[in-house]
Protein backbone atom coordinates (compact mmCIF):
# COMPACT_ATOMS: atom_id res chain seq x y z
CA UNK A 1 0.00 0.00 0.00
CA UNK A 2 1.74 3.10 -1.29
CA UNK A 3 0.50 6.42 0.04
CA UNK A 4 1.59 10.04 -0.40
CA UNK A 5 0.92 12.38 2.54
CA UNK A 6 1.15 16.09 1.73
CA UNK A 7 1.36 18.83 4.35
CA UNK A 8 -0.51 21.74 2.82
CA UNK A 9 1.50 24.95 2.25
CA UNK A 10 4.69 23.36 3.60
CA UNK A 11 7.81 25.06 2.28
CA UNK A 12 6.12 28.19 0.97
CA UNK A 13 7.18 31.63 2.19
CA UNK A 14 4.93 33.73 -0.03
CA UNK A 15 1.64 33.41 -1.86
CA UNK A 16 -0.53 30.56 -0.61
CA UNK A 17 0.98 30.09 2.85
CA UNK A 18 -2.30 29.05 4.48
CA UNK A 19 -4.43 30.24 7.37
CA UNK A 20 -2.80 31.50 10.59
CA UNK A 21 -0.68 28.74 12.16
CA UNK A 22 -1.95 26.30 9.54
CA UNK A 23 1.38 25.35 8.00
CA UNK A 24 2.92 24.18 11.29
CA UNK A 25 -0.26 22.22 12.04
CA UNK A 26 -0.21 20.54 8.62
CA UNK A 27 3.45 19.57 8.96
CA UNK A 28 3.03 18.17 12.47
CA UNK A 29 -0.09 16.15 11.65
CA UNK A 30 1.33 14.88 8.35
CA UNK A 31 4.50 13.66 10.06
CA UNK A 32 2.57 11.89 12.80
CA UNK A 33 0.11 10.30 10.36
CA UNK A 34 2.98 9.09 8.16
CA UNK A 35 4.72 7.61 11.20
CA UNK A 36 1.59 5.79 12.40
CA UNK A 37 0.78 4.43 8.95
CA UNK A 38 4.34 3.16 8.52
CA UNK A 39 3.99 1.25 11.80
CA UNK A 40 0.94 -0.46 10.29
CA UNK A 41 2.69 -1.61 7.14
CA UNK A 42 2.01 1.26 4.73
CA UNK A 43 4.73 2.59 2.44
CA UNK A 44 4.50 6.36 2.93
CA UNK A 45 5.98 9.20 0.91
CA UNK A 46 5.91 12.56 2.74
CA UNK A 47 5.89 15.59 0.45
CA UNK A 48 5.56 19.35 0.89
CA UNK A 49 3.34 21.80 -1.00
CA UNK A 50 5.46 21.56 -4.15
CA UNK A 51 6.79 18.02 -4.55
CA UNK A 52 9.17 17.14 -7.34
CA UNK A 53 7.90 15.07 -10.29
CA UNK A 54 10.14 12.22 -9.10
CA UNK A 55 8.48 12.16 -5.65
CA UNK A 56 4.98 11.65 -7.05
CA UNK A 57 5.72 9.71 -10.25
CA UNK A 58 3.67 6.61 -11.02
CA UNK A 59 0.43 5.20 -9.64
CA UNK A 60 -0.23 5.35 -5.89
CA UNK A 61 -2.92 3.82 -3.71
CA UNK A 62 -3.75 7.23 -2.22
CA UNK A 63 -2.67 10.87 -2.25
CA UNK A 64 -3.87 12.65 0.90
CA UNK A 65 -3.50 16.41 1.37
CA UNK A 66 -3.85 17.70 4.94
CA UNK A 67 -5.08 21.27 5.67
CA UNK A 68 -7.27 23.27 8.00
CA UNK A 69 -9.67 26.14 7.23
CA UNK A 70 -9.43 29.83 7.96
CA UNK A 71 -11.93 31.23 10.48
CA UNK A 72 -14.36 32.67 7.91
CA UNK A 73 -17.54 30.75 8.67
CA UNK A 74 -18.40 31.92 12.17
CA UNK A 75 -18.27 28.30 13.40
CA UNK A 76 -15.99 25.33 13.38
CA UNK A 77 -16.23 22.25 11.20
CA UNK A 78 -14.28 19.95 8.89
CA UNK A 79 -14.89 18.49 5.46
CA UNK A 80 -13.33 15.99 3.06
CA UNK A 81 -13.27 16.37 -0.71
CA UNK A 82 -12.10 14.54 -3.84
CA UNK A 83 -11.32 15.60 -7.42
CA UNK A 84 -14.29 16.52 -9.55
CA UNK A 85 -13.11 14.05 -12.13
CA UNK A 86 -10.26 11.52 -12.12
CA UNK A 87 -9.50 8.00 -13.21
CA UNK A 88 -9.98 6.61 -9.69
CA UNK A 89 -13.09 8.62 -8.80
CA UNK A 90 -15.01 5.78 -7.16
CA UNK A 91 -12.08 4.74 -5.03
CA UNK A 92 -11.39 8.36 -4.08
CA UNK A 93 -14.99 8.79 -2.92
CA UNK A 94 -14.93 5.53 -0.98
CA UNK A 95 -11.77 6.52 0.91
CA UNK A 96 -13.15 10.02 1.54
CA UNK A 97 -16.39 8.60 2.96
CA UNK A 98 -14.61 6.27 5.40
CA UNK A 99 -12.14 8.98 6.37
CA UNK A 100 -14.86 11.48 7.28
CA UNK A 101 -16.78 8.85 9.24
CA UNK A 102 -13.77 7.93 11.37
CA UNK A 103 -12.40 11.45 11.69
CA UNK A 104 -15.69 12.98 12.75
CA UNK A 105 -16.45 10.16 15.16
CA UNK A 106 -13.01 10.38 16.77
CA UNK A 107 -12.62 14.17 17.07
CA UNK A 108 -16.30 15.18 17.44
CA UNK A 109 -15.63 18.06 15.04
CA UNK A 110 -18.79 18.85 13.08
CA UNK A 111 -18.89 17.77 9.42
CA UNK A 112 -19.73 20.54 6.92
CA UNK A 113 -19.80 19.09 3.38
CA UNK A 114 -21.23 22.35 1.96
CA UNK A 115 -17.85 24.01 2.48
CA UNK A 116 -16.26 22.02 -0.37
CA UNK A 117 -15.25 24.47 -3.09
CA UNK A 118 -13.25 24.92 -6.28
CA UNK A 119 -10.02 25.04 -4.26
CA UNK A 120 -10.65 21.50 -3.01
CA UNK A 121 -12.42 19.68 -5.86
CA UNK A 122 -10.01 21.32 -8.33
CA UNK A 123 -6.97 21.28 -6.01
CA UNK A 124 -3.80 22.03 -8.00
CA UNK A 125 -2.18 18.67 -7.16
CA UNK A 126 -4.91 16.70 -8.91
CA UNK A 127 -3.47 17.71 -12.30
CA UNK A 128 0.04 16.63 -11.35
CA UNK A 129 -0.71 13.10 -10.14
CA UNK A 130 -1.24 10.00 -12.25
CA UNK A 131 -4.77 9.52 -13.56
CA UNK A 132 -5.18 6.27 -11.61
CA UNK A 133 -4.16 7.58 -8.18
CA UNK A 134 -7.09 8.05 -5.74
CA UNK A 135 -6.99 11.57 -4.28
CA UNK A 136 -8.46 13.05 -1.09
CA UNK A 137 -8.08 16.37 0.67
CA UNK A 138 -9.12 16.92 4.28
CA UNK A 139 -9.75 20.29 5.90
CA UNK A 140 -9.35 19.12 9.48
CA UNK A 141 -11.41 21.96 10.96
CA UNK A 142 -11.32 25.72 11.49
CA UNK A 143 -7.95 26.07 13.13
CA UNK A 144 -8.36 29.40 14.87
CA UNK A 145 -12.06 29.19 15.79
CA UNK A 146 -12.22 29.35 19.58
CA UNK A 147 -13.02 27.27 21.50
CA UNK A 148 -14.24 24.17 19.65
CA UNK A 149 -11.96 23.39 16.70
CA UNK A 150 -9.08 25.42 18.12
CA UNK A 151 -8.97 23.37 21.33
CA UNK A 152 -8.83 20.08 19.43
CA UNK A 153 -6.53 21.04 16.58
CA UNK A 154 -3.96 22.74 18.77
CA UNK A 155 -4.23 21.00 22.14
CA UNK A 156 -5.50 17.50 21.37
CA UNK A 157 -3.70 16.55 18.19
CA UNK A 158 -3.48 12.84 19.05
CA UNK A 159 -7.24 12.73 18.34
CA UNK A 160 -6.67 14.34 14.94
CA UNK A 161 -3.98 11.81 14.06
CA UNK A 162 -6.08 8.92 15.35
CA UNK A 163 -9.11 9.95 13.30
CA UNK A 164 -7.13 10.21 10.06
CA UNK A 165 -5.20 6.98 10.60
CA UNK A 166 -8.34 5.06 11.53
CA UNK A 167 -10.07 6.24 8.34
CA UNK A 168 -7.17 5.20 6.12
CA UNK A 169 -6.79 1.84 7.85
CA UNK A 170 -10.49 1.17 7.39
CA UNK A 171 -10.29 2.11 3.70
CA UNK A 172 -7.47 -0.39 3.17
CA UNK A 173 -8.80 -3.10 5.48
CA UNK A 174 -5.81 -2.81 7.80
CA UNK A 175 -6.34 -3.24 11.57
CA UNK A 176 -5.88 0.01 13.46
CA UNK A 177 -4.91 -1.79 16.66
CA UNK A 178 -1.36 -3.08 16.39
CA UNK A 179 -1.24 -6.57 17.93
CA UNK A 180 1.24 -6.84 20.80
CA UNK A 181 4.41 -8.78 20.24
CA UNK A 182 4.01 -12.09 22.03
CA UNK A 183 7.26 -13.46 23.36
CA UNK A 184 7.63 -17.26 23.07
CA UNK A 185 7.17 -18.99 26.43
CA UNK A 186 10.31 -19.89 28.28
CA UNK A 187 10.47 -23.64 28.81
CA UNK A 188 11.72 -24.55 32.27
CA UNK A 189 12.95 -28.15 32.47
CA UNK A 190 11.19 -30.33 35.01
CA UNK A 191 13.37 -31.36 37.97
CA UNK A 192 14.73 -34.89 37.62
CA UNK A 193 13.21 -37.57 39.86
CA UNK A 194 16.14 -39.96 39.32
CA UNK A 195 18.49 -39.98 42.34
CA UNK A 196 22.04 -39.01 41.51
CA UNK A 197 24.52 -41.85 41.01
CA UNK A 198 26.67 -42.48 44.10
CA UNK A 199 30.24 -41.31 44.02
CA UNK A 200 32.61 -44.20 43.29
CA UNK A 201 34.41 -45.48 46.39
CA UNK A 202 38.12 -44.87 46.06
CA UNK A 203 40.15 -48.09 45.98
CA UNK A 204 43.04 -47.93 48.44
CA UNK A 205 46.37 -48.58 46.89
CA UNK A 206 48.03 -51.77 48.12
CA UNK A 207 51.68 -51.68 49.19
CA UNK A 208 54.15 -52.90 46.58
CA UNK A 209 57.11 -54.74 48.25
CA UNK A 210 59.26 -54.64 45.12
CA UNK A 211 58.82 -50.90 44.82
CA UNK A 212 59.71 -50.41 48.49
CA UNK A 213 62.82 -52.58 48.15
CA UNK A 214 64.01 -50.65 45.10
CA UNK A 215 63.53 -47.40 46.95
CA UNK A 216 65.62 -48.66 49.92
CA UNK A 217 68.39 -49.88 47.58
CA UNK A 218 68.38 -46.50 45.90
CA UNK A 219 68.68 -44.71 49.24
CA UNK A 220 71.56 -46.99 50.34
CA UNK A 221 73.45 -46.63 47.09
CA UNK A 222 73.31 -42.85 47.01
CA UNK A 223 73.30 -42.27 50.75
CA UNK A 224 76.29 -41.62 53.02
CA UNK A 225 78.36 -44.37 54.68
CA UNK A 226 81.24 -46.72 54.14
CA UNK A 227 80.99 -49.10 51.28
CA UNK A 228 81.16 -52.22 53.44
CA UNK A 229 78.33 -50.90 55.61
CA UNK A 230 76.28 -50.27 52.49
CA UNK A 231 77.13 -53.75 51.18
CA UNK A 232 75.93 -55.32 54.39
CA UNK A 233 72.62 -53.45 54.16
CA UNK A 234 72.15 -54.41 50.50
CA UNK A 235 72.87 -58.07 51.35
CA UNK A 236 70.14 -58.01 53.95
CA UNK A 237 67.64 -56.73 51.36
CA UNK A 238 68.53 -59.24 48.64
CA UNK A 239 66.41 -62.39 48.59
CA UNK A 240 68.03 -65.52 50.00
Amino acid sequence: MKIIIQAGHEGRTSGATGAPNEMSFNIDISNQVAFELTKRGFQVQRVNADPTPEEIAGDWDLFLAIHYDADIYGSGGFFVDTPLNDGASERSKQIAYLLRQEYGGTTNIVYHPERANKNTWDYYMWKLLSWNTPCVIIECGVGMHVPDDHSVLHFNRPLVVEGIVKGICLAFNVPYIIPPVVEPPVTVPEPSTTPPAPEPTPIPSEPCPEKETLQKLHDIRWGKGWWWAKWAKITELLPK
